[in-house]
């Protein structure tokens, strides 16, 4: 014990000596540990921790794959808005299958307009969760109506330091990138969709896809997320996904080198 206290008041005596070097290892030793706890915590909200949504093992992520793209193909892509209205009326295996896409947004505070970062979701997804908000209500497939009144979910962290935790919050009108929006509900403390963002979705809005216009197939945006009826397997549900894409392939555009693939 003696020997170890002699090494440390050595170690102290040559940092003193050399500030400069000091102040650098500091620093980077700072660094090290900051960039450990933001790859852990990112670790620990996908990977370790139960995902904070009902029956978690039904929910399914769906993801486009162009195997014989050069190079190696592409994995896990992105989908277009026509492939998410085609899967959503014609899959049998789902509950429900969502789409979604983060972009920045301003939105008006108290005081001043705030750059967050939103979460453009279908209108069952926040459903589909199971989650409820601390006050009001989640977005509704109404809502995500083309055409209807735009509205908003805000994070709890967003309803306290952007509106003053408001109690009133819940239909008041905020301006959101520069159209009129309603906060219809506060989601509570600690919610998070999509998990495990380095910076997280704020403020949640309905995407409102067109059906008559709802873009082109080569458009790839969006996230899909789908929740299994009960029974259903994940491999039964790639089954009927890779069944209707060849389908599809077949009838309406030449998509034979195109799969979906899912994963939980």
């Amino acid at each position: 014990m003696e020997t170890f206290w002699q090494d440390v008041r050595f170690s102290v005596r040559m940092l003193a000596k050399n500030p400069g070097f000091t102040i650098a290892a500091v620093l980077c030793l700072m660094l090290g540990i900051g960039a450990t706890t933001g790859i852990f915590s990112v670790v620990n909200a996908v990977l370790l921790r139960p995902l904070p949504y009902a029956h978690p093992e039904q929910l399914i992520r769906v993801y486009t794959e162009f195997p014989t793209f050069p190079n190696g193909g592409l994995h896990r892509f992105w989908a277009s808005a026509p492939e998410f209205l085609d899967l959503r009326h014609d899959t049998k295996s789902w509950q429900s299958l969502d789409a979604w896409i983060t972009s920045g947004a301003n939105i008006a505070g108290n005081e001043q307009p705030v750059r967050i970062t939103s979460g453009l979701v279908s209108g069952g997804l926040l459903e589909s969760l199971g989650v409820t908000p601390a006050l009001g209500r989640v977005i509704s497939p109404s809502d995500d109506l083309p055409g209807a009144t735009r509205v908003a979910d805000i994070s709890y962290g967003t309803w306290q330091s952007v509106f003053g935790a408001d109690p009133n919050i819940v239909g008041r009108e905020t301006t959101y990138n520069g159209t009129k929006c309603t906060i219809i509900g506060v989601m509570k403390r600690g919610f998070e969709f999509p998990p495990g963002e380095i910076d997280p979705p704020q403020v949640w809005t309905p995407i409102q896809i067109d059906p008559a216009s709802p873009g082109g197939r080569s458009s790839h945006s969006f996230y899909l997320l789908g929740r299994l009826k009960n029974g259903v397997t994940p491999a039964q549900a790639q089954s009927e996904l890779s069944a209707l894409v060849q389908a599809y392939g077949e009838k309406k555009a030449p998509k034979a080198s195109r799969r979906p693939t899912t994963t939980s």
